[in-house]
C-alpha cells in the first residue's frame, strides 16, 4: 500500500504545469498571509507567528525560483517579492495588508496568462516542472 501512495503523490506532482505551481505557490501564501492578518486584528499576534514564518518560507522558495537572466521582468519580481519579505518581517499589520497587495496584482498577473504559459511549456519553450516536492512541502506544515 506504501508503495501505491508513493507512486500516487509522485503522478500528482510530476503532473504540474510551471505556471500551476506558481499560482499554487502564490495562493498559499496569500492565504497564509490573510490568516495571519486576521489573527493579528484579534490580538492574537503568537498565533500568527507560523502562519508568517511559512509565508517567508514560500516567498523565498518564490525568490530562488526565479531566473534574473531573462532580463527586465523577473528583476522587477524580485524586487517586488523583496519588499513583500520586508513587510512581512516587520509584523505590523499595516505593512502585511500592502504586501498582500503586491502579492494578489502579482498572481492576477500570472492568473492571466495561464493558457499562455501552459501552451509554451507544452511546445518546450518553457522546460517542463520536474519533480518539485520541496515546493509543495513549502506550501504544507508548519
Amino acid at each position: 500500500m506504501r508503495n501505491a501512495l508513493k507512486t500516487y503523490n509522485d503522478q500528482k506532482t510530476v503532473g504540474w504545469t510551471r505556471i500551476g505551481m506558481l499560482l499554487l505557490l502564490y495562493n498559499e501564501v496569500i492565504e497564509r498571509l490573510t490568516k495571519s492578518l486576521a489573527l493579528i486584528e484579534n490580538g492574537d499576534t503568537d498565533g500568527a507567528v507560523p502562519h508568517i514564518v511559512r509565508a517567508e518560507r514560500i516567498v523565498l522558495e518564490l525568490l530562488n525560483g526565479l531566473n534574473l537572466d531573462y532580463g527586465e521582468i523577473p528583476q522587477l519580481q524580485q524586487r517586488l517579492l523583496i519588499h513583500v519579505i520586508d513587510c512581512v518581517l516587520s509584523r505590523e499589520q499595516p505593512k502585511i495588508a500592502a504586501a498582500l497587495r503586491v502579492l494578489g496584482t502579482l498572481r492576477e498577473g500570472f492568473e492571466g496568462i495561464v493558457n499562455e504559459a501552459v501552451e509554451m511549456e507544452g511546445r518546450g519553450e518553457i522546460p517542463i516542472v520536474a519533480n518539485n516536492t520541496h515546493l509543495l512541502n513549502a506550501t504544507v506544515g508548519y
